[in-house]
C-alpha cells in the first residue's frame, strides 16, 4: 500500500500531541496530571501506530524503488548512443552506416572510455584521455574505411579514435589534466576560465553569427558555434594554450589587462595562426573567422 507523504506527516505529528499513558509508575509517586488512556484510546493509539509504520515502510519501498530506477552507479547500463538524422553530418551517411559507427562509439564508450557525444555541436568530448573530436572528422574516417566499417564497426572506430588520441589533427584538440598549474595575475583556474569565455561571447553591441557556447573549467576548454550563411561550425579552444600564450604576452606588457593579452591569441587561434584551437569542420571560412574576430575585439568581460 503507498500512503501519501503528507498523510504519513500528519500521522506522525498526530502521534506527538496525544498524551502517552504511564505505564509501570512507581508505588508513592504523584499522580499524573491526566487520567491513564482508556482501551478504546489505547487501540486507537496502536491503530495509528501501525499506519504510519504501513506509511513509513510505503515512503522508504518507494524511494527504494526511485532510487535503483534513477541514482549514479545503480547499475545501469549507459544510455545507447542513438541516429537523429538532423544535422549534415549524419546525412552524409546511410542510416545503416550511421547506426553502425554510432554502435563502434558505444562499444569505444563501453570499453572503458568516459565519453559524451553532442550530435548538434558535431563533437565528442573525452573525458579519459581529454580530447575534443570532431564528428565531422570521424565521418570522413569511417567511410574512408570502406566495407570493414560495416563489417566491424567496433573495431574501425576503435582504430580511428586510437589514432586521434595519438596525435592530435585539424579534427581532434588534446587537453590535459592540471592544465592551470601556472596561475596568471592572481587569477583561479575558474576566473581565468571565466574572462576567456568572455572573451569569445561577450560582444557589445551583439554581433550576428554565433548560436550557442560552452566552457569548461575543469577540462580547460570552451567552444563556440559559429553560423555564416551555411551550416553550423564550432570553433573549439584548448585554454591551457591560450594561458601559455598569455603568460608570453603578460612579460612583454606587464600593465596591460589581462582581457586585452588574450583577444590576440583567441583570435590568431580562429584563423589557425597558432595552435590549440580547432574547427569542428576541419577549418573555418573568411566569413567564419571574421564573426570570431569581431566577436573577441568587442566583448567584455565581467565585473569581478
Amino acid at each position: 500500500m503507498k500512503l501519501p507523504l503528507r498523510f504519513v506527516s500528519l500521522c506522525f505529528l498526530l502521534l506527538a500531541a496525544s498524551p502517552l499513558p504511564a505505564f509501570g509508575a512507581p508505588k508513592g509517586s504523584a499522580k499524573p496530571d491526566k487520567a491513564p488512556m482508556s482501551d478504546g484510546s489505547a487501540v486507537g493509539m496502536l491503530a495509528l501506530l501501525g499506519l504510519v509504520a504501513i506509511g513509513g515502510g510505503g515512503v522508504l519501498v518507494m524511494r527504494m524503488r526511485s532510487g535503483r530506477k534513477g541514482g549514479k552507479g545503480d547499475g545501469r547500463a549507459p544510455e545507447p548512443i542513438l541516429a537523429q538524422r538532423k544535422y549534415d553530418w549524419e546525412l552524409r551517411l546511410t542510416p545503416e552506416q550511421e547506426n553502425a559507427m554510432l554502435q563502434g562509439v558505444q562499444a569505444y564508450r563501453d570499453g572503458g572510455h568516459s565519453l559524451y557525444l553532442s550530435h548538434s555541436d558535431g563533437l565528442i568530448t573525452f573525458y579519459e584521455p581529454r580530447m575534443l573530436v570532431s564528428l565531422h572528422r570521424l565521418t570522413d574516417a569511417f567511410l574512408s574505411a570502406g566495407p570493414a566499417a560495416m563489417t566491424d564497426p567496433p573495431g574501425v572506430v576503435r582504430n580511428i579514435l586510437g589514432g586521434l588520441t595519438t596525435h592530435e589533427s585539424p579534427g581532434s584538440l588534446h587537453l590535459q589534466k592540471g592544465w592551470y598549474a601556472a596561475p596568471i595575475d592572481g587569477l583561479d583556474h575558474v576566473k581565468f576560465t571565466n574572462l576567456c569565455y568572455d572573451a569569445l561571447t561577450r560582444p557589445k553591441p551583439y554581433i550576428e553569427g554565433t548560436q550557442g557556447s560552452s566552457a569548461d573549467e575543469n577540462s580547460g576548454s570552451m567552444t563556440l558555434n559559429v553560423e555564416v550563411g551555411g551550416p553550423m561550425n564550432t570553433f573549439c579552444v584548448d585554454l591551457r594554450r591560450v594561458l601559455l600564450a598569455t603568460h608570453e604576452a603578460r612579460r612583454a606588457r606587464p600593465t596591460e589587462p589581462l582581457i586585452d593579452l588574450v583577444r590576440p591569441v583567441l583570435q590568431a587561434m580562429s584563423r589557425g595562426a597558432m595552435p590549440g584551437a580547432m574547427w569542428t569542420r576541419g577549418g573555418a571560412s573568411g566569413a567564419e573567422v571574421d564573426v570570431v574576430t569581431r566577436v573577441v575585439a568587442t566583448s567584455q568581460a565581467r565585473a569581478a
